[in-house]
């Protein structure tokens, strides 16, 4: 499953986000799923709040830099999110330069 969506979502946007996450991304995020999310704001932010709140399921993040270098709300979610004992992993990469080379794929 790949979850991506924009950085920047209207308020509107974001609570109708809520009912489609419910819709979809609950019939994947099972107690034997294992979510693996980027750490941008928007809708790797929403995702991860509704999985933490809503799922059973184990839950990694993965930072291109470290968690301090992400936007506010973003290294937020994710600092609460781990000390409320949510998520399974935090990976930060440490790349050195941010753009097209620093993006992750990970083969499936």
């Amino acid at each position: 499953m790949t979850i991506t969506g924009a950085r920047a979502l209207a308020e509107q946007d974001a609570a109708r986000l809520d009912v489609v996450f419910a819709g979809y991304l609950n019939l994947f995020a099972r107690p034997d799923a294992h979510v693996y999310l980027g750490s941008a704001t928007g809708i790797d932010t929403l995702a991860l709040e509704w999985l933490a709140v809503h799922s059973p399921a184990a839950i990694s993040v993965v930072v291109p830099r470290t968690v301090a270098d992400q936007p506010d709300l973003a290294a937020e979610t994710i600092r609460t999110r781990r000390e409320r004992g949510r998520l399974t992993h935090v990976v930060e990469l440490g790349a050195d330069h941010l753009g097209a080379p620093a993006r992750l794929v990970v083969p499936l």
